[in-house]
């Protein structure tokens, strides 16, 4: 059984530098607040990256690095907050990107 996690109430995408990971992590831009689902039994966060990624295609973003950030009640965050690729398939983390086609309605 896995053991109980600490509940997260913020996760945010963080622009950074590579050189300082810890100074970006708490002192970085905030690129996007992820917004909590939790209507189903599974709670998972929402980021709508759509402004981020036109930024990085037509506009002057130069931060090759994104972070995930992650807030506390406590203001401890954990490593194990989040699993890592040695973690079972179905707790690892997951990016699903969802698009339109040109001329496609919603």
């Amino acid at each position: 059984m896995d053991h109980q996690r600490v509940n997260v109430p913020s996760v945010n995408l963080v622009l950074g530098s590579q050189q300082n990971v810890a100074h970006s992590l708490q002192f970085g831009s905030i690129a996007i607040s992820g917004n909590l689902n939790s209507g189903t039994e599974k709670r998972y966060y929402q980021f709508n990256v759509s402004n981020l990624v036109n930024n990085y295609l037509y506009g002057a973003r130069n931060v090759n690095d994104i972070y995930l950030g992650i807030g506390s009640n406590t203001g401890i965050s954990r490593s194990t907050l989040i699993y890592n690729e040695n973690a079972p398939e179905h707790l690892r983390p997951k990016i699903v990107i969802a698009f339109l086609e040109e001329g496609e309605q919603q």
